[in-house]
């Protein structure tokens, strides 16, 4: 899939950009995806922001007086929707990378700039206990 097609990202830079409060207009919201690797038309971007509106009940607004967009709602919270069955398979993965995690091919994984450090157990341990507290919030795709 090419990388403009992932909606799910585009949707959460769009989201990043909104909250920062600083009311983006179209154009900067279309040359901060073009920054991260996104390159979309207008007509798409327009699309993206009532596929939010409608589908994830996001309050977004235009402000006229600002000319950018803005939340109606500060505590508007978007979440990606996954099914259980995707979280299973997300932990199973992490599970078979951290099996991995003192191989030679993965050394540099932990090291490198901007790793997750998934490899690391105590971290993993501090995350399956925030999924549990967060099993409530799992959107469910019908």
């Amino acid at each position: 899939m090419p990388v403009s097609k992932n909606p799910y990202k585009r949707f959460s830079l769009i989201d990043n950009a909104i909250r920062r409060r600083d009311f983006p207009s179209l154009e900067k919201i279309q040359d901060l995806l073009r920054e991260e690797g996104y390159p979309v038309s207008v007509s798409t971007l327009e699309k993206d922001l009532e596929t939010m509106r409608s589908k994830f009940s996001m309050p977004i607004v235009y402000d006229r007086y600002q000319r950018g967009y803005a939340y109606s709602d500060e505590n508007a919270y978007f979440d990606i929707p996954v099914t259980g069955e995707d979280v299973e398979t997300i932990w199973m993965a992490l599970d078979k990378l951290n099996m991995f995690r003192n191989a030679s091919a993965f050394r540099n994984v932990r090291s490198s700039p901007g790793s997750a450090g998934y490899a690391d157990p105590a971290r993993k341990a501090g995350r399956a206990g925030r999924a549990r507290n967060s099993a409530a919030r799992v959107s469910t795709i019908a």
